[in-house]
C-alpha cells in the first residue's frame, strides 16, 4: 500500500509536520505527513499520513486500518456499523492492479471500536463532513496523488476481524491463504514463499467466486484449506475452475 505504514530495520523517521490545517466546529485539526526513507534504498522513501483532532490521539492511516480497494463485500462487515463519507469510487472491482503502476486505492479506514469510541466518534463525525473537501484539496494541489489516502468510507471494527485466513498443504508444505476485506488473494507459504498457485489474484464479484486454473492447486487441495474454526475454504468462496493461461 503506497501510504502503508513501513518498518523496516535500518529506517529513518523523521517527526510528523502539518501538510494542511483548519477548524471544524471550533476544534483546530491537522493533516500530519513523515517521511520514512531507508538506508538500504536508494528509492527515496515513503510518505505516511495520520490526522489529529484537536487534543485527540491521532489516528495515522496504515496497514493496520486501511485496504487497497473497497471491499468486495459488504456484508462481510456484518452487524459491524459502517458508513460511506462519498458516493464516489466505492465499486469493487475484481481486476487486479498492474505492477509498478501508479493507482489511487480507494479505502474504508478502519476505526477501532472499544475503550474509544468517543474519540472515534468524533472523528467520524469529523470525516463525514470535512474529508471530502480535504481529499478535493489534496488531489487538485498535491502531485502525485496516488500516495495520498483516498478514504471512502469509515468501519467502526478492527480491520484484522473482516480479513479471512486459511491453513491447507500445497506441494507437501503448509500454506496460508489470506483474503482481506479488498478481495486480494494472498498464497504464501510458512518459508515466505510465494505463488498465486492458479487462484485469481482477487475475488470476483457478484458471487464471491475464485478463479481455480488447472496448473496450481486442485479443487480437492484448495477444499482442505480451513479457517481456525476448521471451516474450508470452499464454504465461504464458490470456486470457479478455469483452463490453464496458455
Amino acid at each position: 500500500m503506497l501510504f502503508a505504514i513501513l518498518i523496516l530495520s535500518g529506517c529513518s523517521n523523521m517527526g510528523w509536520e502539518t501538510f494542511h490545517e483548519g477548524t471544524y466546529k471550533g476544534t483546530k485539526y491537522q493533516l500530519q505527513s513523515k517521511q520514512t526513507t531507508s538506508f538500504m534504498s536508494s528509492a527515496g522513501g515513503r510518505i505516511e499520513w495520520q490526522m489529529k483532532l484537536g487534543n485527540l490521539k491521532p489516528v495515522e492511516f496504515g496497514v493496520e486500518n486501511t485496504d487497497w480497494s473497497p471491499p468486495y463485500s459488504t456484508k462481510i462487515y456484518g452487524n459491524t456499523p459502517f458508513h460511506y463519507i462519498t458516493d464516489k469510487d466505492t465499486v469493487y472491482t475484481g481486476k487486479d492492479y498492474e505492477p509498478g503502476s501508479y493507482a489511487v486505492f480507494n479505502t474504508m479506514l478502519y476505526l477501532f471500536p472499544g475503550a474509544e469510541d468517543e474519540r472515534n466518534q468524533k472523528y467520524y463525525e469529523f470525516m463525514r463532513d470535512e474529508w471530502k473537501k480535504i481529499d478535493e484539496m489534496m488531489m487538485k494541489n498535491r502531485k502525485p496523488y496516488n500516495d495520498f489516502p483516498h478514504i471512502i468510507g469509515l468501519v467502526f471494527g478492527e480491520r484484522e476481524k473482516f480479513v479471512k485466513r486459511y491453513t491447507g498443504k500445497y506441494m507437501n508444505e503448509t500454506w496460508n491463504l489470506t483474503i482481506p476485506p479488498d478481495g486480494r488473494i494472498l498464497f504464501e507459504s510458512e518459508n515466505g514463499g510465494q505463488t498465486s498457485a492458479g487462484l485469481s489474484l482477487k475475488v470476483q464479484m457478484p458471487g464471491k467466486k475464485i478463479f481455480l486454473r488447472q496448473d496450481g492447486l486442485t479443487l480437492q487441495e484448495l477444499a482442505h484449506f480451513t479457517d481456525k474454526n476448521k471451516v474450508s475454504i470452499t464454504k465461504d468462496f464458490n470456486i470457479e475452475q478455469i483452463a490453464s493461461e496458455k
